[in-house]
């Protein structure tokens, strides 16, 4: 007898007003589940966030924690299996991954694993990776359209020969004007687009903190959105003004101009 494969699904990478923003469905017949406001299915979640709040029934039934990534909040709750998110104390930063339910209109989640984070450019790291995720996605859903529309309005094959004309040859002739340019000049040519330097590359990204700065610095995951450059090139912009002094991190996940 065939034994039946179940494949578990993904943990997402995302943020918490991914979550909150989406709408959570629950399908006659079939698992339910979270849709993003920019249509992604999620079951499962991958989130870095700080522990803002924490509570242990008496009886250590249960508990929860309320998470804060910097773009929402949420609750994370544990039923009789409580010690997983137990020991958790507020002002932790945790990496979190967790199944996405709802009860009573309440958004929640249900902890799968649940540890500490010591190394703060993780929190940094896995915001640009949600954004670039989410920006991905929707390339993908753009250009599967585009692809898909294309099909739909290509012409019949049989018109096409029909209005296919083979055309007459002209005769050669001598004649040549002085205005006239050799065929193979393309007048119109565009210059081909410059790349940025280190130091403008440098330069977009103060400017985005300083145009973005609230008060509190800026996101990496917002910096990179406004800047519009590639990301390796943006990380390594950052890393050179964080060397050199031009920029600090007020706290992680942050970026101040000095």
């Amino acid at each position: 007898m065939a034994t039946k494969t179940t494949l578990m699904p993904t943990a997402y990478t995302l943020t918490i007003k991914d979550l909150i923003d989406g709408e959570y469905k629950t399908p006659a017949n079939e698992p339910a589940f979270l849709e993003t406001a920019w249509g992604l299915s999620v079951f499962k979640c991958n989130l870095i966030a700080t522990v803002i709040d924490n509570y242990v029934s008496d009886d250590e039934k249960y508990a929860s924690i309320t998470l804060d990534d910097g773009t929402g909040v949420i609750r994370s709750k544990a039923f009789q299996n409580t010690r997983v998110i137990a020991d958790i104390k507020a002002g932790t930063i945790i990496q979190f991954i967790g199944w996405i339910r709802n009860y009573n209109d309440e958004l929640y989640l249900v902890p799968e694993i649940v540890k500490p984070v010591t190394n703060y450019d993780k929190l940094s790291l896995m915001k640009i990776e949600a954004y670039t995720f989410k920006k991905k996605f929707l390339k993908e859903k753009i250009d599967e359209k585009t692809d898909h529309k294309e099909i739909n309005e290509q012409p019949n094959e049989q018109i096409i020969k029909e209005t296919i004309t083979t055309p007459k040859p002209t005769e050669p002739t001598n004649t040549k004007s002085a205005d006239s340019k050799p065929a193979y000049e393309n007048t119109n040519a565009e210059e081909p687009k410059k790349e940025p330097t280190e130091k403008e590359i440098r330069q977009k990204v103060v400017t985005a903190i300083e145009s973005l700065d609230k008060g509190e610095g800026v996101d990496y995951a917002d910096i990179l959105k406004n800047v519009n450059l590639e990301l390796q090139l943006v990380e390594k912009a950052i890393d050179e003004l964080l060397s050199e002094g031009s920029c600090y991190e007020p706290r992680a996940g942050k970026l101040k101009v000095l």
